[in-house]
């Protein structure tokens, strides 16, 4: 028992004798570890926000890959855009470019989440373009709708290629839609060009979009502005409802 107790006695005998340099010591070492602390939290943080953003991001990929079925998607490679529902509401929009800041992105994903779960409750069918922001769109509508049932998502595909006539782009100059809705962080150009094919058509168009840059082109019927709250999507859906001709 006293050899067990040998170690710890002369430890603190040590400590004793040696207490300002212990004592300045322990201090230095506690400041050390203050400091370290926040900056390897923030290192930590970082570093799970960069692996959530690419699980999310590959998340999305699969699930896309699921918007295949025939009853899901619209896919107008030769067939006539006529024969999308006169009642449906188109929505274009993209997440940006590389030069969109994390917080226009989110503002896009967070918008895109909301207005296809809004829009499979009110039971409105919905058109779309293809990017990724509008398979979240998708996503969301489908998981909703099939909760409250009716109506569809349906994809138009080919609308990156500008000088493609088929596809969403394209289907805007066929067949005007009954109302636009746009959304983006920093709308891209292709986004805005949609958004001024359909005002030429005097289609009415609402856009979500952030301040500045870009999205400040587009000249927007009912525009919400740096809002991406759920009831700033409902009063976008009462707009849709008052101003889509009966």
């Amino acid at each position: 028992m006293d050899d067990w107790c040998q170690v710890p006695l002369e430890i603190l005998h040590w400590i004793d004798t040696n207490k300002w340099g212990f004592g300045i010591a322990t201090s230095v070492l506690g400041g050390i570890v203050l400091l370290a602390v926040p900056a390897l939290r923030r290192q930590l943080t970082n570093t799970w926000r960069v692996v959530r953003e690419r699980s999310l991001n590959c998340i999305s990929f699969v699930r896309s890959l699921t918007l295949t079925t025939k009853s899901s998607l619209y896919r107008d490679t030769g067939t006539d855009p006529a024969e999308v529902p006169s009642r449906a509401v188109w929505v274009a929009g993209s997440y940006g470019d590389d030069s969109t800041s994390d917080q226009e992105k989110k503002f896009a994903g967070q918008v895109a989440r909301l207005l296809g779960s809004e829009l499979a409750k009110a039971n409105i069918t919905v058109v779309v373009g293809e990017s990724d922001v509008l398979y979240e769109l998708c996503n969301t509508y489908r998981r909703v709708s099939n909760l409250h049932g009716g109506a569809r998502a349906l994809m138009v595909h080919g609308s990156l290629r500008h000088e493609d006539p088929v596809g969403f782009l394209g289907s805007l100059l066929v067949r005007p839609p009954t109302v636009l809705i746009v959304i983006g962080g920093q709308i891209g150009g292709r986004t805005i060009e949609e958004a001024r094919l359909a005002r030429q058509s005097n289609v009415p168009v609402a856009a979500f979009i952030r301040s500045g840059g870009a999205a400040t082109k587009v000249l927007a019927d009912f525009a919400i502005q740096d809002s991406e709250s759920s009831n700033a999507v409902r009063d976008c859906i009462g707009w849709v409802r008052r101003t889509a001709p009966a």
